[in-house]
């Protein structure tokens, strides 16, 4: 393996901009509410003359607007350092070969009741899970990701050898390469559909970064 390899580059600045100005509407949102939260909360104190009532009312208020900043900060975060690594594997990743050992399918089921309207929504998530093995620097990883292809998963066996691609400095981050699993599954002539409507969808693609 070559000599720094494994050195974790400095800061992409075009990347973490990138990755901001797909967060920032939403962040401010929340961050917004939940100043305005705590703006009401030292307006009704100031208001209550030591009585319980209007005192409790500021009291929540106030803590539903600390909720919402912390809120806002600490989601924002986590998911500015999600997407950004995302960028980081697509930007500075190798691509490797594993070894599916495990499959999982995960169901989740959630019921809505609307009184007012007296109807029920019935929304159903999965959610498709792979465990796989990989050989880099000398040593085994073991690494899990999700994918999105209900098709997909279902054409997957334990042992099969899947595209993964890596970060050298993190090999534990690795992900599995869906588009190129999704065409050597097709060279193999199975049929995978597009994806499942009862998955979701996340803020960022990872092919837009």
């Amino acid at each position: 393996m070559r000599e720094g390899i494994r050195q974790k580059p400095p800061v992409d600045i075009a990347l973490l901009r990138q990755v901001l100005r797909k967060h920032i509407i939403v962040f401010a949102a929340v961050s917004a509410s939940g100043m305005l939260f705590s703006v009401a909360s030292l307006f009704i104190f100031s208001r209550s003359d030591g009585r319980f009532m209007p005192g409790l009312l500021g009291g929540v208020f106030l803590c539903v607007g600390l909720f919402l900043i912390g809120f806002a900060f600490k989601s924002t975060l986590s998911s500015v350092s999600y997407y950004y690594q995302k960028g980081q594997l697509k930007r500075h990743g190798l691509n490797l070969n594993a070894t599916l050992v495990r499959k999982t399918r995960e169901k989740t089921n959630i019921q809505y009741d609307f009184e007012r309207y007296s109807r029920r929504e019935h929304i159903e998530e999965l959610a498709f899970t792979l465990w796989f093995d990989f050989q880099f620097d000398g040593r085994t990883w073991q690494c899990v990701d999700l994918i999105s292809n209900e098709k997909m998963f279902d054409a997957l066996s334990e042992g099969q050898v899947i595209p993964v691609r890596i970060l050298p400095w993190m090999p534990e981050s690795a992900s599995v390469r869906q588009r190129a699993l999704l065409n050597q599954l097709k060279r193999d002539d199975v049929r995978a559909a597009p994806d499942d409507p009862r998955t979701g969808r996340p803020l960022i693609e990872f092919d837009e970064i």
